[in-house]
């Protein structure tokens, strides 16, 4: 029963597809870390990242090969992070990371590192090879945000203005007020 219990809890906090933290536990766990934060003073960042032009994977090789790269794109992920950095799917082919104890310009880095992967990731799949690109929107707390929603919010608001821009690049918020977004710095 016990181990029942353990898989049953496993299968309700990660995504079907990915085997990632799905929305509402990296959700909640971002709302943890930014207590955590709050009491410590130590900053979280948040990267959000989504695949460029995605449609165009499942309608140009089928949504099988689609599938595929999401789940190679989360193992890319996974072996980019930090060990206790944290990667969850947040919806259609967005992804949310959380960056405990680090500031907006550790967030660069990762971002920049993630970004770069991605690109030089060549995914096989029924013999094709499929290349994506990535955009990702960084926020942190408090700089950026004093509750999750806000710094969601800015995360957003800076991911949008990569896929603006172009794609395949980071932008890190220049905000605090998501209402009231300032200039993006793209980088």
């Amino acid at each position: 029963l016990l181990e029942t219990n353990k898989e049953l809890h496993q299968l309700s906090i990660t995504d079907g597809l990915t085997g990632l933290l799905n929305r509402k536990h990296i959700l909640d766990l971002l709302d943890r870390e930014i207590s955590r934060s709050r009491r410590y003073g130590h900053p979280v960042s948040v990267l959000m990242l989504d695949i460029d032009h995605f449609k165009n994977v499942n309608d140009t090789y089928g949504h099988q090969t689609g599938d595929a790269v999401m789940r190679r794109l989360a193992d890319c992920l996974c072996e980019t992070v930090r060990e206790n950095d944290l990667v969850g799917r947040y919806g259609g082919e967005e992804f949310l990371i959380l960056l405990p104890d680090s500031d907006a310009q550790n967030g660069v880095q990762t971002a920049q590192r993630i970004r770069k992967m991605v690109q030089d990731l060549k995914i096989e799949t029924s013999g094709e090879h499929v290349s994506v690109s990535v955009s990702i929107g960084i926020s942190s707390y408090p700089q950026y945000g004093q509750d999750t929603n806000a710094v969601i919010c800015a995360a957003d608001a800076a991911l949008y203005q990569a896929k603006s821009n172009g794609r395949n690049q980071v932008v890190l918020s220049e905000t605090n007020v998501c209402r009231q977004p300032a200039a993006v710095h793209v980088l």
